[in-house]
């Protein structure tokens, strides 16, 4: 229970620099970002969408990007004088050796058309299927690559498109399921695939939401992500908060 805060307030950066990663596939991306990493790069954003989030992006408006790509990696380093340039270059020399991937700098229009298809793909998915359902799971970084293959294997299995993109240098994932409402078979399909996602979150050592809280949609998968011990103690923490259950009660979600 948080009953404080106290902020600090950070100067804006003087400069921002970015690179664009176009990769082989989103196992590339995820391994490209862990190379990143463990070579002691900081980036103040890696941001990353598949195939799926592209597609639809493009669906929605022509932004330039090249749907024969598998994944992007959008990549920005902020700081003063020349050092955001600097990070740039040698992350490019970092990317050289890592497989399927084909990295460049970017700037002025091209810099703000990249990072503008990354911040439009929740509202372009419609174009891809009228329906979706949203996850946010959290993983160690180094499991993310085995993440995002499964996911892909769930997409295929359950024969639905997932988008995937999110914050993946913080090892955040927005598998999106998409799908049709009206068709019941679909409806059935997205909420296995739902509890399929949170299973491999958890059995990676990752989390069920890394930023947007659990909700009805990730409730059944309680049990397997906490102990008794700390659901009990959630138990009484909503109870003293609210002794009535009257916020937020029980809905079913559109597929059950």
């Amino acid at each position: 229970l948080i009953t404080a805060v106290e902020l600090a307030l950070l100067p804006t950066p003087a400069r921002r620099r970015s690179l664009v990663a176009r990769c082989a596939d989103a196992g590339a991306a995820a391994r490209a970002t862990i190379a990143l990493l463990e070579r002691g790069f900081s980036p103040a954003r890696i941001e990353f969408m598949d195939d799926v989030a592209v597609q639809a992006v493009q669906a929605a408006r022509d932004r330039g990007l090249d749907l024969s790509v598998g994944a992007y990696l959008l990549i920005e380093f902020v700081g003063r004088g020349s050092r955001p340039l600097q990070q740039v270059e040698a992350a490019l020399d970092a990317l050289q050796g890592t497989g399927g991937v084909e990295a460049e700098k970017i700037s002025g229009p091209r810099e703000r058309a990249y990072w503008e298809a990354r911040h439009a793909i929740t509202s372009s998915l419609a174009r891809v299927r009228p329906g979706k359902i949203g996850e946010d799971i959290c993983l160690p970084r180094t499991r993310l690559p085995d993440a995002v293959e499964r996911i892909k294997q769930i997409a295929a299995e359950l024969d639905l498109p997932i988008a995937l993109f999110g914050h993946i240098g913080d090892g955040t994932l927005h598998p999106n399921v998409l799908y049709d409402p009206l068709d019941q078979g679909q409806r059935d399909r997205a909420g296995r695939a739902l509890g399929l996602i949170a299973q491999t979150s958890i059995e990676l050592g990752g989390v069920l939401s890394g930023e947007h809280g659990l909700g009805r949609v990730k409730r059944d998968h309680l049990a397997a992500a906490f102990d008794a011990d700390t659901l009990a103690v959630f138990q009484r923490l909503r109870d003293a908060a609210d002794p009535d259950a009257v916020l937020n009660r029980p809905l079913q979600w559109a597929g059950g």
